[in-house]
């Protein structure tokens, strides 16, 4: 069984997985950066590609998340977004990646 989230874990997986913008913003000030596990191996960024928020995309980019993180399973951020059909997220994430491969 994989350890609890943190409560700064969960506000970031929140605000990655619902598009709350605010709250990724707040989270950023609180110094929960974008490369803090939501838990081990799925970052906010995964999070996310997968539900499709380009917005919550877009402001973790700008704070600083890896493009090439991947989770437990070998996705990075744009395998998960092509996968899960979030065309305008994938095309984001290529756009910004130079070379990333899904």
């Amino acid at each position: 069984m994989p350890p609890r989230p943190t409560a700064a874990a969960t506000m970031r997986l929140r605000a990655a997985s619902q598009a709350v913008t605010p709250n990724c913003k707040v989270a950023s000030r609180k110094r929960c950066g974008p490369e803090l596990p939501l838990w081990p191996g799925y970052s906010p960024l995964l999070a996310a590609a997968a539900n499709g928020h380009l917005e919550v995309v877009k402001l973790l980019l700008a704070h600083g998340a890896d493009l090439h993180a991947k989770a437990n399973d070998g996705k990075n951020a744009l395998a998960i977004a092509e996968e899960r059909k979030h065309a305008a997220v994938a095309d984001h994430l290529r756009a910004g990646s130079g070379s990333i491969a899904s």
